[in-house]
């Protein structure tokens, strides 16, 4: 298996379909580990110091490609300035495929992910800040944390009604009996920037994140 800095275009995309990914636009690097044979095994990209399109062929997992693709791509990345730390941890009964993340933006917010590779290119987000979750991240995704107190789920939905946003899927976590709750609301669209303080000041909710799908 060997590293290509301009892998072809015409090997990629296939394999991002087979995975159910595409070609992002603007992508200005992309590696690639082949088979002896050349044929195209693991690939991912980046823009700026953005990792995206990351995938291995289901005929070759399990033999920690995605290991070694990502640890190729975080060192390119780090020399565009992006800062990391990786070590090992104990997640328990984690899935064995399973990553923790700390994420901390320029502005100082935190937040905690807990992620796995569940096959097929899948990957599926397992928990956020400490909070038991499901979801893929292929669409549009709110996260709303709120106090475990009625008409909370009626508010956001309502709200999200009004402003024309379609609800994909729904899904209601919380910790024990009257502690924050958490809302996993994938939607048909993007959610306007405008919208995600207007959420937070609704009462009862303790925090808003989204993950979009946008190019930043």
């Amino acid at each position: 298996m060997y590293y290509t800095e301009q892998t072809e275009i015409s090997k990629v995309v296939p394999l991002l379909e087979k995975c159910g990914l595409s070609m992002p636009a603007g992508v200005e690097y992309t590696a690639g580990i082949y088979t002896d044979n050349g044929d195209l095994a693991a690939t991912g990209s980046l823009k700026g110091d953005m990792i995206q399109a990351v995938a291995v062929d289901p005929a070759h997992q399990g033999e920690d490609l995605m290991g070694k693709l990502l640890t190729h791509l975080i060192g390119v990345a780090s020399e565009r300035g992006l800062v990391y730390e990786i070590k090992g941890i104990d997640l328990g009964d984690a899935h064995p495929n399973s990553v923790k993340m700390k994420l901390v933006g320029e502005n100082g917010k935190e937040i905690e992910v807990v992620a796995c590779s569940v096959g097929g290119g899948q990957i599926q987000i397992r928990e956020i800040n400490g909070l038991s979750v499901r979801f893929s991240g292929d669409y549009p995704t709110l996260i709303i944390r709120n106090q475990d107190i009625p008409g909370q789920v009626q508010q956001v939905t309502s709200f999200l009604a009004n402003e024309n946003v379609n609800i994909g899927t729904m899904q209601l976590y919380r910790s024990a009996r009257g502690a924050d709750a958490v809302m996993v609301i994938e939607c048909d669209k993007e959610v306007p920037d405008s919208l995600v303080p207007q959420l937070e000041e609704l009462g009862g909710i303790v925090r808003v994140t989204y993950l979009s799908l946008k190019d930043k």
